[in-house]
């Protein structure tokens, strides 16, 4: 009987760890589209100030909170969700457009012309739609 508790265990487990990497895609798929969701709240942003930290929201759930371009200050509305959709990518081909994807927002952070940022911003949310 003891033997039989131990198989059951054993595949229970097994089965548990089977369905981890679901999981992770789960999280990836979440912090895109919350991405996506700042990205657009930043193409209609009423001024510069506002554009740029949803663009800081976007940037933060693409790297995650150990990378270096992790923003604090700006707030994470990803918390919670993973590790970063680019660290939790789940195929090189999604990871290389989430990293372009990275670069377009922080060329956006770097403009400080409203109409501008707001046309980068619909960009990156259209290109991070896609990605999902």
């Amino acid at each position: 009987m003891r033997t039989i508790q131990l198989l059951t265990l054993g595949l229970l487990c097994a089965g548990f760890f089977t369905i981890m990497p679901a999981t992770a895609k789960a999280d990836m798929n979440s912090e895109i589209s919350t991405a996506a969701d700042h990205a657009k709240l930043s193409s209609t942003a009423a001024n510069i100030e506002e554009a740029q930290l949803h663009l800081h929201h976007t940037l933060n759930c693409l790297v995650g909170a150990k990378d270096h371009d992790y923003n604090a200050k700006a707030g994470d509305p990803c918390t919670g969700m993973g590790n970063g959709a680019i660290t939790d990518a789940t195929s090189a081909k999604v990871k290389k457009a989430l990293e372009r994807a990275e670069a377009h927002v922080k060329s956006a952070l770097k403009n400080k012309h409203l109409a501008t940022v707001r046309k980068l911003a619909g960009k990156i949310e259209a290109e991070l739609v896609k990605i999902k």
